[in-house]
């Protein structure tokens, strides 16, 4: 079995799973950006935006760095390896699967 934080790749899925937080990703992962400059992005309140980059920061896909009051936001990606580890293991997991099927549909059918 594949080696994952459960609690941690919960996070990192429901983080993904919203459209929001998708575009923040997207648009941090090319280059940090302050908080002010993602919110000016969305049709949000800066509140809004706040609650994404907290979520965000909690699942490990986001760092935050603090230089005086200006607050840049970067992506890290390593959250990102567990959860191509665990859909790794599941597409291997399946595909053999499939193909025990397979196999056995068609020593049924020449049977």
């Amino acid at each position: 079995m594949v080696e994952y934080e459960s609690k941690q790749l919960d996070l990192v899925f429901r983080a993904l799973a919203d459209a929001t937080r998708r575009e923040i990703l997207l648009k941090i992962s090319k280059r940090p950006h302050t908080v002010t400059e993602i919110a000016k992005s969305f049709q949000i309140s800066l509140n809004g935006v706040s609650k994404h980059l907290k979520f965000l920061e909690k699942s490990g896909l986001m760092v935050r760095h603090k230089d005086g009051r200006v607050h840049n936001c970067q992506m890290d990606p390593r959250p990102l390896k567990q959860v191509d580890k665990f859909i790794n293991y599941h597409k291997k997991f399946w595909n053999r699967q499939l193909d025990s099927l397979e196999t056995f549909l068609n020593e049924t059918k020449d049977s």
